[in-house]
This record gives structure tokens, C-alpha cells and sequence, in this order.
């Protein structure tokens, strides 16, 4: 587990770290409400971004202002699934993380 003072705001959850993997809208704000509350909270995604970014409405810069309200407070590590090198640094992450969230199906 994280020590406080190492990433993640000050709070009740100080020190907690969270792996999003789900790529929805609703485990990305679960782990925006988790980081609110001081948990260092990090969302992969794969290259181009997850699909929740491209939610409407847009912003002027193009990107969907839902994904970037949910996201917000979480760092942002993109990882190709398909290349060994990443599966094994989502492995490590994972094993290293307090939480997982995903949504993916069975």
C-alpha cells in the first residue's frame, strides 16, 4: 500500500491505491469519487484512448466534456494489451494496486 504523501490527495483514503481498468464511464467515476477522498487513483487505457472519451457533448478541444469530468484526478497511463511488455506492466500495477475496477463482461 501506498504511504501518505506519495501521490493521492490528503484524506480518508490517503495512501489507497486504485487500477481502473473498466473503460466505462461509471468505473471512471468510481475512481474520481475514490480520489476525491484521497486515494491515488490511475486509469489505462489503450492507445487512441478509452471509448468513454469520446462521449458527447464536446468541448472546443474536441474531447468529451463526460470522460473528462470522470477522469479527473486520475493519472493517465496508456498500455497496448496486445504487447507482452504491457501486459506484464499491468500485471505488476495490478499486484501493486490496493483496488482493481473494471467492467468488462465474464
Amino acid at each position: 500500500m501506498a504511504q501518505p504523501g506519495e501521490g493521492g490527495a490528503h484524506g480518508a483514503l490517503s495512501g489507497l491505491r486504485v487500477l481502473n481498468l473498466g473503460g466505462s464511464l461509471s468505473a471512471a467515476w468510481c475512481a474520481r469519487t475514490l480520489a476525491e477522498y484521497g486515494a491515488e487513483a490511475t486509469i489505462v487505457e489503450p492507445p487512441g484512448g478509452a471509448a468513454l472519451r469520446s462521449l458527447g457533448p464536446h468541448g472546443p478541444d474536441g474531447g468529451g466534456i463526460p470522460a473528462a469530468y470522470a477522469v479527473a484526478n486520475q493519472r493517465s497511463l496508456v498500455l497496448d494489451l496486445a504487447d507482452e511488455a504491457d501486459r506484464a506492466t499491468l500485471r505488476r500495477l495490478a499486484s501493486d494496486s490496493d483496488v482493481v475496477l473494471e467492467s468488462h463482461a465474464p
